[in-house]
């Protein structure tokens, strides 16, 4: 109501009052449709996990730059785009020399760790891998609510302390990562999901396809946790 209220004013007007209004209510829908930033994220004490694991990773993400002190993949806990337990990769068998450097290298890395040592959720098959989807991995341009989301997420893959609450690997996935992943996994259906319309739609798709080659459990954001796995 507020919004046709606002028109009908508009269009009562005088002219050069009518275009300094139409103009403010420009300015105003603008900042209305901005994502919901505050101060707070520029706190060291807020989202740290992001922070730890988004922000200041050592691989990359589908659109992000490997730098070159890239660590080796046996010490990968701090990777752009994902985590992946320090337990599971100190109890290899065989050393792992390179880091991945795409979501789709982390996630076959955490899927052949998680079968290796039965890391699954209780009483089933599912191995304990939490995968996310956003548009790019710069956690400066999300909301404050979608940074809370993803730190809740990392809180309940780095788990606790007692095997009750074992780690779990998290896999956060760019639009770019998720377009490599499906041209590989999914490579005979790509051209018909490249022609959706709408990116919720493909996104959709791609929930169930890395489901389908992976498993885990998929978080649709801005949605938080409150949960633990066992």
């Amino acid at each position: 109501m507020m919004f046709v209220e606002a028109l009908y004013q508009i269009r009562t007007c005088p002219k050069v009052l009518r275009w300094l209004a139409a103009l403010v209510l420009l300015l105003w829908l603008g900042a209305w449709r901005q994502p919901l930033h505050s101060k707070i994220q520029h706190d060291e004490s807020f989202a740290p996990l992001v922070r730890k694991h988004i922000d200041h990773g050592s691989g990359r993400g589908g659109s992000k730059a490997m730098p070159t002190h890239a660590q080796p993949r046996s010490r990968l806990t701090y990777s752009v785009g994902w985590y992946i337990p320090p337990s599971w990769t100190d109890q290899t068998d065989a050393p792992i020399d390179d880091a991945p450097q795409t979501p789709t290298e982390a996630a076959t890395l955490a899927l052949g760790l998680a079968m290796r040592k039965d890391r699954f959720l209780t009483n089933t098959k599912i191995p304990l891998i939490i995968h996310q989807t956003w548009k790019n991995l710069d956690s400066s341009t999300w909301s404050d609510v979608v940074r809370l989301g993803v730190n809740e997420w990392l809180e309940a893959a780095v788990g606790g302390q007692n095997p009750e609450t074992p780690p779990a690997a998290y896999i956060m996935w760019d639009d770019r990562g998720v377009e490599e992943f499906m041209k590989v996994y999914e490579n005979s259906s790509w051209s018909a999901i490249d022609m959706m319309p709408y990116k919720v739609e493909k996104a959709d798709v791609f929930r169930v396809a890395v489901l389908k080659w992976f498993g885990g459990v998929v978080s649709v954001l801005p949605t938080s946790s409150s949960c633990t796995f066992h």
